[in-house]
């Protein structure tokens, strides 16, 4: 399982309506066989029973500092997707790692990225790093107003990286 596979959503989806006609059973992806509810961990409607689970997870926290930088800040700016009224993310790990400097790595928790125009998915090119705090301030004001040339003005004020390390300022 060294290899981390997305998974299907269409193949999501059946192993869903499987579980629902088999209430006791559920599909573990890894075992590739129906195994009983006891298998898999509470609260939790993964399919990959407790030993395939505790692997997955295993693999996903020895990642690099650097890659896991790029997760974290990936799945801030995930989430504010629905915020903003988006369909689409175009925003990979890669295209993150690109973005952040090392001193952004050393202290992730600090940095997020948000789309430099609102209406538009991100993008390498439609995005930009802010401060976390400046982040939180900027989605809320987007979520109230919906205003993109207050957006832009909030933007440019704590701007950080307008897409590469190299123009990143503290």
């Amino acid at each position: 399982m060294s290899d981390h596979i997305p998974c299907d959503r269409h193949e999501t989806r059946l192993l869903i309506q499987l579980a629902k006609d088999n209430p006791n059973l559920r599909y573990c992806r890894e075992c590739k066989e129906m195994l009983p509810l006891d298998r898999f961990p509470p609260k939790n409607k993964r399919f990959f029973c407790r030993e395939h689970l505790s692997k997955l997870l295993k693999w996903h926290k020895c990642g690099k500092p650097a890659q896991r930088t790029a997760i974290n800040i990936r799945c801030k700016g995930w989430t504010d997707k629905k915020v903003f009224g988006q369909t689409e993310f175009n925003l990979t790990h890669k295209d993150v790692r690109k973005m952040i400097t090392q001193d952004q790595i050393d202290h992730c928790s600090d940095w997020c990225i948000v789309p430099m125009i609102p209406t538009q998915p991100v993008s390498p090119s439609n995005a930009v790093v802010v401060s976390s705090t400046h982040r939180i301030f900027l989605v809320a004001h987007w979520k109230k107003h919906k205003n993109e040339e207050e957006y832009q003005r909030l933007l440019q004020m704590h701007l950080v990286s307008p897409n590469a390390p190299e123009n990143t300022k503290e």
